[in-house]
């Protein structure tokens, strides 16, 4: 038999890794709460601190194992956390990019509901939106081949969405000496699809995924009501790039149009059967100057798809908004 060793409490399951032949478990050991889903109150925490714990194949700790005292420096660490772990090089610089990432502060969790899901996916569908799971690689051992948990797995489940969350309260008068809470919640979930850092990562791919795809939510909550309001942005959906690191490097035009439309209509169909039609796209693009052939190539592919299913307009976000006039 072994001896189990407490190093300390976590808030939460990330999942696996393996680096090198080497494991590692992932582990929120900090979060605030920084807002409630509306309708039914289940809490939503910012992930602050996650942590990475070495193990042997065999489920035994490494030597030297983490004593209690490394693992609160761990915790409260912001540089290199693994420093406290293990001397093998390479795998220490993958992990503490790994954790760069989850600690950099745009991760969330939540416990009781799943943090993928919009308000009406919540109620129409049980289903996790793996375009926000973030974390579902690391957790794929407790999954079957058909993607649904193994039994007695689900309360290790608890997916981590990239984005943004908050929520703000008003008070309004209703009527003479009658006053209701109004209560905004906004959240934003980035998809894991062709995700990518400014200008590195622009259009779309093979698949039909765009780069930098985030699907934004507002709920208002009065009355005891909810109601949700959904919009989706991402690039362009076609094959351009813009290479560099000067302030705005050229806009190049990748691929044809006969290589490009296919990817352009699989995303097109995707956005369709996700969010149902019409589908209405807003091009925000400049319709001028450097921009204007990617604008030109958009509107050539909505054109040729002619789908009576979408509603397409063109907005000069830069031109009409010129001058940080954004109630425009």
């Amino acid at each position: 038999s072994v001896d189990a060793i407490e190093l300390g409490e976590f808030v939460a399951f990330i999942g696996k890794i393996l680096v090198e032949n080497e494991c590692y478990l992932l582990v929120v050991v900090e979060c605030t709460p920084v807002a409630t889903y509306p309708c039914t109150n289940d809490t939503i925490s910012h992930i602050d601190r996650v942590i990475a714990i070495p193990v042997e194949k065999d489920g035994l700790p490494c030597k030297p194992v983490i004593s209690p005292s490394k693992l609160e420096k761990i915790k409260i660490s912001r540089k290199k956390v693994m420093h406290f772990i293990t001397g093998k090089g390479n795998s220490i610089r993958l992990i503490d990019e790994i954790l760069q990432l989850f600690n950099g502060g745009d991760f969330y969790i939540c416990f009781k509901r799943d943090i993928t899901l919009n308000t009406q996916s919540n109620f129409s569908t049980r289903h996790t939106n793996k375009w926000f799971f973030w974390n579902y690689a690391l957790l794929s051992d407790l999954f079957n081949d058909e993607g649904f948990p193994h039994p007695g797995t689900e309360e290790w489940i608890i997916p981590v969405c990239q984005g943004f969350v908050a929520e703000r309260f008003f008070t309004r008068e209703v009527s003479v000496g009658a006053e209701t809470k109004l209560v905004i919640t906004l959240i934003s979930r980035r998809s894991i699809n062709c995700a990518g850092v400014r200008y590195l990562k622009r259009g779309v791919d093979g698949d039909g995924d765009v780069a930098n795809f985030v699907e934004t939510e507002v709920v208002l909550t009065i009355f005891g009501h909810c109601l949700s309001y959904v919009q989706i942005r991402g690039s362009v959906p076609v094959f351009w790039t813009q290479q560099g690191y000067r302030y705005r490097p050229p806009l190049v035009i990748s691929k044809t149009f006969a290589d490009s439309y296919p990817a352009f209509n699989k995303h097109v169909t995707k956005m369709i059967e996700t969010y149902g039609a019409p589908l209405t796209i807003v091009n925000l693009v400049e319709q001028r100057g450097r921009e204007m052939q990617l604008s030109v190539s958009f509107l050539q592919h909505i054109l040729h798809m002619n789908s009576p299913n979408v509603a397409y307009f063109t907005y000069d976000f830069h031109f009409r908004c010129r001058g940080l006039r954004f109630h425009k």
